[in-house]
């Protein structure tokens, strides 16, 4: 019984030294991708004096799904359930968000990771993108329904605080799925983006440094 307990306190050592060695490694990975970005950006900038550069997407260049040029982000008012929702577009599957609680991108990342990833989470945003980003890029082989509840309008004091969160999530979405159309279309599966506010929104704009993507919303 001695040598039992003495084995398992061995073994727990070396899982709280793997547990270590693996934040120390998920740190060190975000350092040298925050000193990626940051050369990027110089280079952007370095760039930008030479030929500007501006990113749109419009209205007859969605991200196609299996039916041409198929909608993927849509708006919707409040009071709809999701059984409804899923019903009218077609999923048998969603993970939902509530808009309150996304007031900053980690919040965001985190609230969806723990929906589709779980609780074991890295600690800093570059870590938390680029889970994030794998998550959604593995997502839309098959089939990723978001639904964003309790968007404020643009009255309510939240609503500038919230909405450039909520376009970057669909940022990141639209990126995971151009991936796969680029490089294997016929792994493509199928994604839907509902955002349920207040008042209707009809297009979200990204803007990174000297760009600006523009994802435009369908009623629903």
């Amino acid at each position: 019984m001695e040598d039992l307990k003495k084995r398992i306190s061995e073994l727990q050592k070396e899982n709280n030294k793997y547990s270590e060695e693996r934040e120390e490694l998920l740190n060190r990975i975000s350092e040298l991708e925050d000193q990626v970005e940051d050369l990027t950006l110089q280079l952007k900038k370095h760039n930008s004096n030479k030929v500007p550069s501006q990113i749109s997407i419009s209205a007859n260049h969605y991200p196609s799904a299996p039916q041409d040029d198929e909608p993927w982000l849509f708006y919707t008012a409040p009071g709809r359930t999701t059984q409804e929702l899923m019903s009218v577009l077609d999923f048998s599957d969603v993970f939902e968000l509530q808009a309150p609680d996304l007031l900053s991108e980690e919040a965001v990342w985190i609230k969806l990771l723990q929906k589709m990833h779980g609780d074991d989470l890295p600690v800093n945003l570059p870590a938390l993108r680029k889970l994030a980003s794998a998550q959604l890029y593995s997502a839309c082989h098959h089939e990723l329904m978001l639904v964003v509840r309790n968007i404020p309008g643009a009255s309510h004091s939240l609503f500038q605080h919230i909405l450039p969160h909520v376009a970057t999530l669909t940022e990141f979405v639209n990126n995971a799925w151009t991936e796969i159309e680029n490089n294997n279309p016929e792994l493509l599966g199928r994604i839907a983006v509902v955002l349920e506010c207040e008042q209707e929104i009809k297009v979200l704009s990204v803007d990174r440094d000297d760009t600006r993507m523009s994802l435009f919303v369908e009623a629903l």
